[in-house]
C-alpha cells in the first residue's frame, strides 16, 4: 500500500512538474509567469478523478482521457507513460475515482455522466449502460453528485454492486445497481439488476 501511495504521489507530482513547465516556457516573456505556471500545476493536480491498477501499469483516469503508467524496472527512467486512445474526443476517464472496479475477464468498469463503461484489455472503451439510458434510468441519476458514486465487486456471485445518486436534486448514493458479469458472459449482453 505504502508503494501505491507513493508511486501515485511520484506521479501526481511528475505530471504538475511537465505541466508547469510546459505552462513556464511558453510565457516566461509574460509579466506574471510564475503565477501561471503556479496555476497550471495546480490544475494538473486537480484533474486526476482515479487511479486503479490493471493489465500493464497503474490506470490514470482525468475526465477526458485515460493513461496506463508502467514500471519498466530502470532507474533512469522509473516508469513509461502510454495514452489509451479512446473511440471519440468526449470520451475519457471516470467521475469517481471510488467507483473504478477490475471485473475478471470484462476489463475496469466505471462511471462516467451519460452511463456506465468499461475499458477491456483490448483498450476498446465501450459503454456498457445502453439499456439504462433515457427516461428508463439514466435521466433521472443526479450527474453533478457522480464523483461521490462508488462500486464494490462481489466476486463470489459474479455481480459488481454500483451505489448511484438517483433523484435530480440527491446528493446521497440511494440507490444500488447490480451488473452481473458472470450472467452477462454466458448471455453475451449486459445483464443488470435494478430498475
Amino acid at each position: 500500500i505504502e508503494f501505491g501511495m507513493v508511486f501515485r504521489d511520484s506521479l501526481t507530482i511528475t505530471s504538475a512538474t511537465r505541466s508547469g513547465a510546459r505552462t513556464a516556457s511558453a510565457l516566461p516573456r509574460e509579466v506574471n509567469f510564475h503565477v501561471a505556471t503556479a496555476d497550471a500545476v495546480a490544475q494538473a493536480l486537480n484533474d486526476i478523478t482515479g487511479l486503479k491498477k490493471g493489465p500493464g501499469g497503474l490506470y490514470v483516469h482525468t475526465r477526458n482521457s485515460i493513461h496506463i503508467v508502467a514500471p519498466t524496472g530502470d532507474a533512469t527512467t522509473p516508469y513509461r507513460y502510454q495514452d489509451v486512445i479512446l473511440a471519440e474526443e468526449n470520451m475519457g476517464g471516470t467521475e469517481s475515482g471510488r467507483c473504478i472496479v477490475h471485473v475478471p475477464g470484462i476489463g475496469q468498469l466505471f462511471v462516467r455522466r451519460d452511463g456506465l463503461y468499461v475499458l477491456p484489455p483490448a483498450q476498446a472503451l465501450e459503454k456498457i449502460s445502453e439499456k439504462l439510458d433515457g427516461a428508463r434510468f439514466w435521466d433521472t441519476v443526479n450527474p453533478d453528485r457522480l464523483a461521490y458514486s462508488h462500486a464494490q465487486i462481489y466476486p463470489l456471485r459474479g455481480w459488481v454492486y454500483i451505489w448511484l445518486p438517483y433523484g435530480a436534486g440527491q446528493t446521497k448514493m440511494n440507490y444500488l445497481m447490480i451488473f452481473d458479469y458472470r450472467l452477462s458472459k454466458q448471455q453475451g449482453e449486459w445483464v443488470w439488476h435494478g430498475p
